[in-house]
């Protein structure tokens, strides 16, 4: 079992977002999309984590040692929805593995309302970020033990 926030970036400030990031072992990020794009306040949440990620935040438990370099990115997924096009779970894609960040499951997409089959996809991704959280902390025990 992994520990979960849910945050609504429309009601989040880039400190909030900023301030979970530094401190979560992973995340997955959703967003619909809307008239063929993602939402604004998806957009700048995800500016305000590949910024945060590029700083290296080296207090954050979001930091991992790899050897003799520092890695300030967590595992992650995305998913969303849309209507007719699905453009913003491309976007938080692409950006994200720009950004460097390795994903634990691939996206996940659903049109318009989601189906039982989409419902249980998302619930396959979630319990395959949370054993690589687990795997990723148990990695970094047994390096910080040798």
């Amino acid at each position: 079992g992994v520990k979960t926030v849910v945050m609504n970036a429309e009601f989040c400030s880039a400190d909030d977002i900023k301030k979970a990031y530094t401190e979560c072992d992973g995340l997955a990020l959703g967003s619909p999309t809307l008239g063929g794009q993602m939402p604004t306040q998806m957009k700048e949440a995800l500016g305000v984590i590949l910024n945060a990620a590029q700083q290296g935040n080296k207090e954050s438990t979001s930091v991992r040692k790899s050897g003799s370099s520092v890695i300030s990115r967590v595992p992650c997924g995305v998913f969303g929805s849309y209507g007719w096009s699905g453009e913003a779970v491309d976007e938080l894609f692409v950006r994200l593995r720009d950004g460097g960040f390795e994903f634990a499951f691939d996206p996940v997409r659903c049109k318009f309302k989601p189906t039982e089959e989409v419902l249980g996809e998302a619930e396959a991704a979630g319990t395959r970020l949370a054993q690589k959280i687990n795997d990723d902390r148990r990695a970094r025990e047994q390096a910080i033990g040798d």
